[in-house]
């Protein structure tokens, strides 16, 4: 099929423009929590709803678009999804209730999981030699976007009291992507490119397994950026520059696996990331509020979790053969792990306060390690093709 316009160079770059809209809009409930309590007259352990709701929303979402991708619905369905998702991004700033805030991050969530299991799932069929370094830039954008969350919602708030104006470029963005998508060539399946080199359907215990990862590592992953901007508030950091601290290293992080994950084992990219988010929730624990030291920890926090996402993807498409059912499945884990960890991390901090949330990341990080273990232990050696 000839491609013309921006089409020339075919789908993969409105994949990683996509990313940057969802990192933004996954990543901004924890700096816009302040001005929503403030909006809805809501404690922290009220306002923790929205994180359940953004991720059940999301969890519900990918039980049904892996289905829909596997049935060559392709850019139809990640067009509509980048398109939603930056009109509900908009649609935050808006409610005056918790409810209301409730409804729209479940909102959120479901447009969300179209672009997170299609983005993931469409790159993957796309294949190719440099799928390994498109994988780890796709998850990089998504760092950009997070990245540029706390900055614009910092900038709109102190610049017009609100949310609205920070938000505004998102939606541009989105219209401008989703509809190119929309409106573009036919999308790869699971039954094209690389994706016709099968390897083994995962079983039931492999998949639980991989799933289990994604259930742990994303609550911890969305749990901690998203209560550090309240804890270094109370530390009397910088939240918003502790917060792009976190989202810069985050970011950094992916580009530099980006740049050197092909010449690096998936497992070795695991566990050495995974050491280095430990190491950083440990100096939090010894920092004593020195702003300084919250910086750097929360910065080698962001810098450790950041390329467990992708890097897990790869390790395990290089071991079974995974469909867009197959993404569901691991998005849905990912989505209930974001529900459900960062809510309970809201109840332990309204009771103990933000001082606990080191304990609660190191924690997070340990069970992380234990997870990943658990994952090359099940799962087969790699597929002499890949």
């Amino acid at each position: 099929m000839s491609r013309s316009g921006p089409w020339r160079a075919g789908p993969i770059p409105f994949y990683f423009l996509s990313y940057i809209i969802l990192g933004f809009g996954f990543s901004i409930l924890g700096p816009a929590l302040p001005t929503l309590r403030e909006t809805t007259g809501a404690s922290n352990g009220e306002i923790a709803i929205l994180f359940p709701a953004l991720s059940a929303g999301g969890f519900c979402g990918a039980l049904v678009v892996g289905r829909l991708y596997d049935k060559g619905l392709g850019h139809r369905l990640f067009g509509f999804g980048v398109t939603g998702f930056g009109l509900a991004c908009l649609a935050v700033s808006f409610p005056s209730t918790v409810f209301l805030l409730v409804v729209v991050a479940f909102t959120l969530g479901i447009m969300g999981s179209a672009i997170d299991v299609g983005g993931n799932a469409l790159l993957l069929w796309h294949g190719g030699v440099g799928v390994t370094r498109n994988m780890n830039i796709l998850h990089l954008m998504f760092g950009f976007g997070a990245f540029a969350a706390p900055v614009l919602v910092d900038w709109s708030v102190s610049s017009t009291g609100g949310l609205t104006v920070g938000f505004i470029p998102v939606v541009v963005l989105g219209a401008i992507v989703g509809l190119s998508v929309f409106f573009g060539p036919v999308a790869p399946s699971a039954t094209t490119g690389d994706a016709g080199a099968k390897g083994s359907v995962p079983t039931v215990v492999q998949l639980a397994v991989v799933a289990l990862f994604f259930f742990v590592y994303v609550g911890a992953e969305v749990g901690f950026g998203g209560w550090v901007f309240t804890y270094a508030e109370d530390t009397g950091s910088n939240a918003a520059v502790v917060t792009a601290g976190f989202w810069g290293a985050f970011t950094l992080c992916r580009l530099l696996v980006a740049v050197i994950g092909h010449r690096v084992k998936p497992a070795h990219v695991l566990f050495t990331s995974v050491s280095i988010a430990a190491a950083g929730a440990a100096m939090l624990l010894l920092a004593n509020h020195s702003g300084p030291l919250v910086f750097v920890g929360v910065a080698l926090v962001g810098a450790g979790v950041a390329p467990q996402f992708p890097t897990m993807l790869l390790f395990a498409e290089r071991r079974v053969h995974l469909t867009g059912q197959s993404m569901s499945v691991f998005l849905a884990a990912a989505g209930l792990g974001a529900a459900s960890i960062p809510w309970l991390m809201g109840q332990v901090i309204d009771s103990r306060g933000t001082d606990v949330l080191p304990t609660l990341g190191l924690t997070e990080m340990i069970l992380v390690m234990a997870c990943t273990v658990l994952v090359a232990f099940v799962l087969p050696a790699p597929r002499a093709n890949r």
